[in-house]
């Protein structure tokens, strides 16, 4: 039996495609959804200094909790929205459930087309999953809040972020400190998002749970 390789879209070497699952899914949406703006990490670099000159460790953290408060309040906004839309979406839908359930009652006496009764039909059928489907697609909008809060919150693996992108593109400053630039930052942070489907699809070492990590099942 032959093998064949997958690469993070979840297509394989000879073309067929893997069956989703939850981490090829995450690692999709933290790439797609997560992954800041060059206008987000503009605006909140020029915060700190308008001229986006170099910067120091201590303020380039600084710089990346503003970048995720940026992102929060843009993805609690979209949100929102997304939510009002759909509620609107599902009111609609079912007032033409009934309008069209009220033309079949009216030509129930009489010969009835094909294409009148698909139609109630799928009205029907559509109306009474509208709910189920309004409240996953609610919840699918509250993903991007949930998980730039749960990055927002971990202090520590910001302090370690900005420690990695120091030893990996920072210069010496006029004074020997080291300094990032703003290009250095985003290519460096945005680099993580790029390989997270990749990253969550990995298989662990060891089936055995380690229960030094935050992360393991208990």
């Amino acid at each position: 039996m032959g093998s064949s390789v997958s690469n993070a879209s979840g297509e394989v070497a000879d073309g067929s495609q893997l069956k989703p699952t939850l981490a090829l899914q995450l690692g999709s949406s933290i790439r797609d959804v997560l992954r800041p703006s060059k206008t987000q990490i503009e605006q909140a670099w020029e915060t700190h200094d308008p001229k986006r000159g170099k910067l120091p460790r201590h303020t380039v953290l600084a710089i990346l909790g503003d970048l995720l408060e940026l992102q929060l309040a843009a993805a609690k906004l979209e949100a929102s929205r997304a939510k009002s839309d759909v509620a609107r979406q599902q009111v609609q839908l079912e007032r033409d459930c009934r309008t069209q359930r009220a033309e079949v009652a009216v030509t129930s006496s009489g010969p009835i087309s094909q294409d009148a009764l698909d139609r109630c039909t799928a009205f029907v059928v559509g109306s009474a999953a509208g709910p189920v489907m309004a409240s996953m697609m609610a919840g699918y909008v509250e993903l991007p809040i949930t998980c730039l809060t749960a990055l927002r919150k971990d202090e520590e693996l910001l302090h370690l972020r900005v420690n990695l992108l120091f030893g990996s593109f920072s210069s010496a400053g006029s004074g020997g400190e080291r300094v990032l630039s703003i290009e250095d930052f985003s290519e460096g942070y945005l680099s993580f998002f790029d390989r997270a489907p990749g990253l969550l699809r990995e298989a662990p070492d060891s089936e055995q749970p380690d229960t030094s990590s935050p992360c393991s099942v208990q």
